[in-house]
């Protein structure tokens, strides 16, 4: 028995853009003016680059965004709690938060690996010292028995399977040849 894997040969990146916050580098506070630590009376820029009035200051935040990629179905969620792809793909987290991602396969698919600024098929542990990015790939996943027929037999499996599931597009196996491995199979269909 072999495993197949299939994925749409168009891809489509849903992305949720979330909350906003200050700038790298602003503050908003209550009164002073000091020079030192970089703020000015009431809301000038002072000497250390940063703008606001006073003392107390907005905590520095990074982005991370994450984005599902390929035919399968799966969920990424964070610790801390803040990204739930699905529902929001992007959060901020204070600065050198360390965030460990966990992707979770949908029903019939398979977690297949990270890319970005995580690589490979175990946990993601990010920290967070500037924005980041990282793409979760899930793929379908059924076992075959039998010769598949090569890839476009492969390729004809999985596009049966995504009609009688009612599905659109133009699906392919993830599968490698002596000549191609599969993820480039799927990076040449992106456009």
């Amino acid at each position: 028995m072999r495993r197949l894997g299939c994925g749409m040969g168009i891809v489509f990146f849903f992305v949720v853009l979330g909350a906003c916050g200050p700038s790298a580098g602003s503050q908003e506070g209550g009164g002073g003016t000091g020079d030192s630590g970089g703020s000015s009376g009431a809301g000038g820029m002072g000497a250390g680059g940063v703008t606001g009035t006073g003392g107390v200051g907005v905590p520095l935040t990074h982005q991370l965004e994450a984005t599902l990629y390929g035919g399968g179905a799966g969920r990424v969620t964070s610790t801390p709690a803040g990204i739930d792809c699905g529902s929001a793909c992007t959060a901020r987290f204070s600065e050198e938060s360390r965030v460990t991602l966990h992707a979770v396969a949908g029903a019939g698919s398979e977690f297949l690996e990270w890319r970005g600024h995580c690589s490979g098929a175990s946990t993601c542990r990010l920290d967070l010292d500037d924005d980041k990015r990282v793409t979760a790939v899930f793929v379908t996943s059924t076992t075959q028995t039998g010769n598949l027929g090569g890839l476009s037999g492969a390729d004809q499996i999985c596009n049966d399977r995504a009609v009688a599931a009612g599905l659109t597009g133009n699906y392919l196996a993830w599968l490698s040849t002596s000549s191609m491995d599969a993820i480039d199979r799927f990076s040449n269909t992106r456009g």
